[in-house]
């Protein structure tokens, strides 16, 4: 079957005249906002995974990532119910036409009612931080979440007890789905009831003090969901008959995942963005608004962790990979140490081999000996300005030029390292 087949399309057109109905048949209109909404999620997909592959990084972690995940994929469902509840794509002969499968339980409960669970959730975990003064993850916030999960299932088991026609029944001369009305009022009622409890946390968060507008992502996204509602209820029951209507499906189907994807992209498009393109600069930027705000607690960065994470760029700015460099977790008061038999172990990246710092020549001596080594202050201060000037350096500098024929890029930096570096009687390291 093509898409739109005008021999069916026209059936169907015959078939409301029939029942005194106007319908609009399919268009390409229709095709063409399945593919366009198709390709944003692919992106968003793509930023789902990046997000994932990045959970560690302090800035995303902040945001609950796991929960925006959950968040992109029940909506990459609801748009599924969308495209069928709407009538944007045939049914007849497909799956699409279980209209309780897909139009109830992927578009209303694995849809609509995850994704404000997803929010509600990273809303309660940022009141129980910010306005309770307490850990995020507690028995109160799983039982919130299950509470309301359970719901979600009773809802959807009532109502896949009830006839079809009492519910949601496929339509076989039209090619459309058809909700009850009292089924509808039930529906719009559970999610204006979800909506109340996201807008009564999120009230609640009105005077805390964030170091990230946390309350103003929270409002724009109550603000973003209140319109989705406000014009799904209008829509739903003021023209109960849409699906039949060209410009009433596609703008309704298009209005939605406009909103789905502002809530996603308000929350995640500063620490994604900054993330893959100023990862290092953004980090030590978010690290210092944390200290000057007096809130590494809340967002689960200690004192000791953030100048450990802080050191681990400087290290990571003297490569092109920063990714490939492990740097050993030690506190700021006792310096740097390292024992050949910890796992927290320095390696520079074999494709890209800056100038050798001073945790380098150590962790390679205490690998060949076995003894421990620590870092003094003034070591400590030592590599920092090595670190800082080898990122004021040019791009002709040594880790941009290809060693030469039959050199490693080991084997030359262990000669950098020697020509920088030597140890005294005592086994202590010093710059030359």
């Amino acid at each position: 079957m093509t898409f739109p087949d005008p021999a069916f399309e026209q059936q169907r057109v015959a078939a409301a005249e029939y029942l005194h109905m106007k319908l609009e048949p399919r268009t390409k209109a229709d095709l063409a906002i399945v593919a366009l909404l198709s390709v944003v999620y692919a992106f968003d997909l793509a930023a789902a995974i990046f997000v994932l592959w990045n959970h560690k990084y302090p800035p995303i972690r902040s945001k609950s990532p796991f929960l925006m995940v959950i968040l992109f994929i029940a909506s990459a469902i609801w748009l599924v119910g969308d495209a069928q509840v709407n009538g944007n794509v045939p049914l007849a002969g497909t799956i699409l036409a279980h209209c309780r499968g897909f139009g109830f339980w992927g578009r209303v409960l694995f849809g609509v009612c995850t994704v404000y669970a997803a929010i509600v959730a990273r809303t309660y975990a940022l009141y129980r931080v910010f306005y309770l003064n307490v850990p995020a993850r507690s028995w109160r916030l799983y039982l919130l979440v299950s509470v309301y999960g359970a719901c979600i299932l009773i809802f959807g088991i009532i109502a896949s007890a009830l006839k079809p026609s009492q519910s949601a029944e496929y339509v076989p001369a039209l090619d459309i789905c058809n909700l009850a009305k009292p089924f509808k009022i039930a529906i719009f009622v559970f999610m204006w009831i979800s909506y109340g409890l996201l807008a009564f946390i999120t009230w609640k968060l009105r005077n805390i003090k964030s170091s990230f507008n946390e309350f103003r992502e929270m409002i724009i996204t109550c603000l973003i969901i209140f319109s989705s509602m406000t014009f799904n209820t209008a829509m739903m029951f003021s023209h109960p008959q849409y699906p039949l209507i060209l410009r009433y499906r596609i703008v309704s189907t298009l209005y939605d995942h406009i909103c789905t994807n502002a809530v996603w992209w308000c929350i995640m498009a500063k620490p994604v963005f900054n993330c893959m393109f100023r990862r290092s600069i953004y980090l030590q930027e978010w690290l210092a608004k944390l200290r000057k705000d007096g809130l590494q607690r809340e967002y689960r960065v200690t004192n000791d962790q953030g100048n450990c994470i802080e050191r681990k760029q400087i290290y990571a700015d003297s490569t092109q990979h920063s990714d490939r460099l492990l740097i050993h977790k030690a506190s700021e008061a006792n310096g740097f140490s390292h024992s050949g038999n910890t796992e927290d172990k320095m390696w520079m990246s074999e494709e890209n081999i800056a100038m050798p710092t001073i945790a380098y020549a150590k962790t390679n001596y205490s690998e060949q000996t076995g003894n421990s080594v620590s870092f003094s202050q003034q070591e400590t201060s030592e590599f920092t300005t090595i670190a800082n000037s080898q990122r004021r350096s040019s791009n002709a500098d040594t880790r941009n030029v290809n060693p030469p024929h039959g050199v490693s890029w080991q084997q030359q930096a262990d000669s950098h390292r020697e020509n920088m570096f030597n140890q005294d009687a005592n086994g202590n390291w010093h710059v030359l």
